[in-house]
């Protein structure tokens, strides 16, 4: 068991992200000296490693007009 407080310094986020994502989640705690506990925790780390992958496999797999242009300058050596 942790604190909220000790959570957010755990995983380098807000006392406040901390709260919102607890509130999304279901997860009944409002303050930062709240105990979250090993279930609580498990969920969170979970929900934080997912949001992590989407957002690394979305900018990996970016497509658009910006990217296509890049291609384009070094298939033409211009080093961009």
């Amino acid at each position: 068991m942790m604190t909220v407080l000790e959570y957010a310094l755990d995983v380098n986020k807000t006392v406040e992200f901390v709260l919102k994502k607890c509130q999304n989640l279901g997860i009944n705690v409002s303050g930062e000296d709240d105990l979250l506990s090993d279930e609580d925790i498990t969920i969170l780390d979970s929900e934080l490693a997912n949001e992590e992958e989407s957002f690394s496999h979305a900018s990996r797999t970016y497509d658009g007009p910006d990217a296509r242009i890049h291609g384009r300058m070094q298939q033409a050596g211009c080093g961009a």
